[in-house]
């Protein structure tokens, strides 16, 4: 008679290491995945420019992979308990506010686009920016506290890694300051600036410095060959 027994003593569907793998992988490649798919559209305008931010795509053909996306990163989140309440507490905000920038997208102003039309209100992307901003601040928590924090009968983590880890988390930091002084003060007296999308790309050295933190503590790149 068949029988099936668990080859492991605590049987899970989805192991610590790749969850964190898969958030990592999420992360980095993202603000590349929603570029790539306008420019098969060679009738439409932003097939020649980038958008303000990775959120105004959006409201292009990439809509759907970017609900997809950032719905995949919040449920793996939700997978992701860690080591502690605070871990887990980090992770399930994480998760909230990843969902919410999904289902509460930016808003299109008038004049931010030429090639979008305008759509949402004021406090719509008020809610999508607090969304996203916690968002940020809660992928640099995790980079610079949490990662870097150890049990003392654990194996120590290497200087190399602690270098990492928070350099990683305060470039976060740093990206996200500079695009709350561009938002608050540079875009009303340097206009000519949105001609470089800088957002766009603060945002993407946000989720690559993010993703590359979740890779380093996925310890892809420490294992041995068999």
């Amino acid at each position: 008679m068949l029988e099936i027994k668990n080859i492991t003593k605590t049987p899970q569907l989805i192991d610590a290491d790749k969850i964190i793998l898969g958030i990592g992988v999420i992360a980095i490649l993202f603000p590349f995945a929603m570029v790539l798919p306008s420019l098969f559209y060679w009738h439409s305008c932003y097939d020649q420019d980038l958008l303000p931010s990775i959120s105004a795509y959006y409201h292009t053909s990439s809509r759907n992979l970017f609900v997809g996306m950032i719905c995949a990163l919040g449920f793996c989140f939700l997978s992701y308990k860690g080591y502690s309440r605070f871990d887990s507490n980090a992770a399930n905000i994480a998760a909230v506010c990843a969902i919410g920038v999904a289902f509460v997208p930016t808003s299109i102003a008038v004049g931010e686009s030429p090639c979008l039309p305008v759509d949402g209100s004021t406090a719509r992307e008020i809610i999508h920016v607090s969304f996203a901003a916690i968002l940020f601040l809660t992928l640099s928590v995790f980079s610079i506290k949490i990662f870097t924090h150890r049990e003392p009968d654990s194996t120590p983590i290497s200087a190399r890694k602690l270098f990492l880890y928070r350099f990683y988390g305060f470039t976060i930091l740093g990206a996200l300051t500079i695009i709350a002084i561009h938002i608050i003060f540079l875009s009303k007296q340097f206009p000519h600036l949105k001609t470089y999308k800088p957002i766009f790309w603060l945002e993407t050295v946000c989720l690559v410095s993010f993703g590359c933190s979740w890779l380093l503590k996925s310890e892809l790149f420490d294992r041995k060959p068999i």
